[in-house]
């Protein structure tokens, strides 16, 4: 199934994996670990998952950054940001693949 936040899939044994591709025009001028990173982004899940220990996954998916993180803080939603090695102070999109795994029951 998906809706305007994603797509998921629920299995019989209670596993729930929902994901998502996310552009953001963003800048990357907050220093992180001898590198830089973009504001922190939201996203709501298509579904809600039982407990608030989900796994995030995320990946770059264009040259405009290094790498990405992704930080799970509910059982409704994550904040993920992209890294760059230098600072960019000029927006640039940022296309990340997003995948959550958990439980829904």
């Amino acid at each position: 199934d998906a809706n305007g936040d994603g797509a998921y899939i629920k299995f019989a044994d209670g596993t729930l994996i929902c994901w998502q591709t996310e552009t953001e025009s963003l800048a990357s001028t907050i220093a992180l670990h001898g590198g830089f990173r973009t504001p922190g982004q939201l996203w709501t899940y298509p579904v809600a998952f039982i407990s608030a220990e989900v796994a995030v996954l995320v990946s770059v998916r264009d040259l405009t950054a290094f790498g990405a993180n992704a930080y799970p803080d509910s059982t409704t939603r994550c904040f993920w940001h992209a890294t760059t090695i230098t600072s960019e102070v000029v927006a640039a999109d940022r296309t990340v693949s997003l995948t959550a795994i958990g439980r829904w029951f």
